[in-house]
């Protein structure tokens, strides 16, 4: 049962989102699920905040970057999440990695990989600027020979009897031979189709190596935590582990347990 507290916080956080929309002809309708998803957020803001300072700080330490790393949490991932990164990319090393969104998650994908000493990411981004902002980035960071962003704007894609807004497939068509999959997009927020993100494991499924990888970012999310169940049920593979992040993580791995 809500407290009285939780009620006033609600209440005027919905409030806020109103005026908000109101204010801005270019906001998105007010998404409930997602709004007290975000409320429900923010009573952990405390330990959060600690929590990512933390995960920043192993970052820094451990990558040893020589520009900043770019701006992280709200729409772009959390540090933890970018350990996680980290810490698996170590682990596995891949020989590819495709990401569904470009951003941070590129820079720590890449700085690992060279660490290994092979490998190369490929990050797709629907939004043009987004992608050369990316590229901007990369560049900043010196990792042009390892990292790849594709600018793939969103197009409507039937697959499995459903119709999404996903990345134009006709971009994609070379790549192959994944040996591991971050999904963190499109972006759900003003997205018409629920489990937005759905499409990555239907198209990239057979371009999968046996045993890779797929980590999914924002599960803590009704949408994303739905996709994985359909997932789990669709198609050969199976959850490994589920590290906690502030917005939720599950990985995958393709294959028989």
């Amino acid at each position: 049962m809500l407290s009285l507290k939780d009620i006033v916080l609600l209440a005027g956080g919905f409030a806020a989102g109103l005026w908000y929309t109101s204010k801005n002809k270019a906001a998105p309708t007010l998404d409930i699920d997602t709004f007290i998803e975000e409320m429900n957020s923010r009573h952990n803001e405390p330990f959060q905040n600690y929590r990512q300072l933390e995960s920043l700080m192993a970052l820094y330490q451990q990558l040893n970057p020589i520009a900043p790393l770019p701006p992280m949490r709200r729409w772009a991932i959390s540090p933890d999440f970018g350990v996680v990164i980290m810490q698996h990319v170590r682990k596995r090393k891949p020989e590819l990695v495709v990401e569904a969104s470009a951003g941070a998650s590129t820079i720590i994908t890449a700085y690992t990989l060279r660490e290994n000493g092979s490998g190369r990411v490929i990050a797709i981004e629907h939004d043009e600027q987004f992608a050369q902002a990316a590229r901007s980035r990369i560049t900043e960071h010196q990792l042009q020979d390892i990292a790849t962003v594709i600018h793939a704007p969103l197009k409507p894609l039937n697959l499995n009897g459903g119709r999404w807004p996903w990345y134009d497939t006709t971009l994609l068509s070379d790549i192959s031979d994944i040996d591991m999959l971050t999904v963190d997009g499109p972006p759900q927020w003003g997205n018409p189709a629920p489990m937005a993100r759905y499409p990555a494991l239907p198209y990239f499924y057979d371009r999968l190596n046996d045993n890779a990888t797929v980590l999914v970012d924002d599960t803590n999310r009704s949408n994303e935590n739905k996709m994985v169940a359909r997932w789990l049920h669709e198609f050969a593979v199976h959850k490994i582990a589920e590290p906690e992040t502030e917005k939720g993580t599950i990985i995958l791995s393709k294959g028989a347990l």
